[in-house]
């Protein structure tokens, strides 16, 4: 079993106060009383009052609709094979007998998805939306809730992984182990990575005496092993921003017969890969927990929490290391 390190395991939560009941019915020219009724189902109110009422609720955030009525969410899901698979993690744990669940693609259908957000209250992004994506779903629909899952920046809620955490981690583990010839392997397009390698290199060089780090960065760093290997002198360590550029780093240093971690030491993250149906964990990494994001994702949708003023509410979930031994260590 790998060593766990769990000492930077802590999910970052960013929260806001929520909107009274009071201020609600002042904002609509209402008695506080009859947000009370609306809210008890009270059938003396009348549906355009109730009508007006829901929607500022849902407005500030507290996720309110009329009894046995489904809400109507859209998961747009696009972009990568590993963000579809967690949307259909995230879509078995949602009780669609309470919700109208469709499933979108903007990035093949641009029309049709906004069409759908128009009349749906919650929309959760598996796609990585661009941040003109998502001001194009706020002026289909002013009132829309936008949760970004793994999307990294923009919407009203943003769930994901520390990256920056991440990267701060993993120089922070190669400098402790006496490493001091660094390089960097990352991809500059997938934001996430490209997050773990600006923190990366912003840790090495105001904090860290005597570190040089040399940068592997392009938008497919696969095609970046030929010009890593035929250096003269490899770096003491590399450090990967994703697990299959790291297996691929491993798997091309032991076809030229070098030793890891003896001639080169590797640092991956996100965990082990899978090959042919085998687990390869026998690389050290920097890990996030899906589960962590998933089950956050899960709270804002049922619970539907302030958005008041647009400001992004914001969830980064803790990292930790696993050791295997791919990683020298000199003290």
């Amino acid at each position: 079993m790998p060593h766990i390190d769990k000492s930077f395991q802590n999910d970052t939560i960013f929260v806001m106060k929520r909107t009274t009941y009071k201020s609600i019915a002042e904002e609509l020219g209402v008695n506080v009383k009859t947000v009370y009724r609306v809210m008890n189902h009270d059938a003396s109110v009348k549906d355009a009052t109730r009508r007006k009422v829901i929607e500022a609720l849902n407005r500030h955030g507290y996720f309110f609709h009329d009894a046995g009525c489904r809400e109507k969410i859209i998961f747009d899901v696009g972009g990568s094979s590993y963000l579809e698979y967690q949307a259909m993690a995230l879509l078995q744990r949602l009780p669609t007998e309470e919700m109208d669940i469709s499933v979108s693609n903007h990035h093949q259908d641009l029309k049709g998805f906004l069409k759908m957000a128009d009349s749906a209250r919650t929309v959760v992004f598996f796609s990585a939306p661009t941040l003109e994506i998502l001001s194009l779903v706020r002026e289909a629909n002013p009132d829309i809730l936008r949760i970004n899952v793994f999307g990294y920046s923009g919407g009203d809620i943003v769930v994901g992984p520390d990256n920056v955490a991440g990267g701060k981690l993993a120089a922070e583990y190669l400098y402790r182990a006496g490493h001091r010839k660094l390089a960097v392997y990352s991809s500059g397009s997938v934001p996430g990575q490209f997050l773990r390698c600006r923190s990366f290199l912003m840790e090495a060089e105001l904090n860290m005496q005597g570190v040089s780090v040399e940068k592997f960065i392009c938008e497919k760093p696969t095609d970046l092993l030929l010009k890593f290997f035929e250096r003269k002198k490899l770096p003491e360590a590399v450090f990967s921003t994703c697990s299959w550029y790291a297996y691929q780093l491993y798997s091309a240093a032991i076809m030229r017969g070098l030793k890891i971690p003896e001639d080169l030491s590797i640092l991956g993250y996100d965990g082990p890969v899978q090959i042919n149906g085998v687990e390869e964990d026998n690389l050290d990494y920097i890990c996030d927990s899906p589960e962590h994001v998933l089950a956050w994702a899960e709270y804002y949708i049922r619970k539907r929490p302030l958005v008041n003023g647009r400001d992004t509410v914001s969830t980064l979930t803790g990292v930790h290391l696993e050791k295997r031994g791919s990683v020298q260590s000199f003290n």
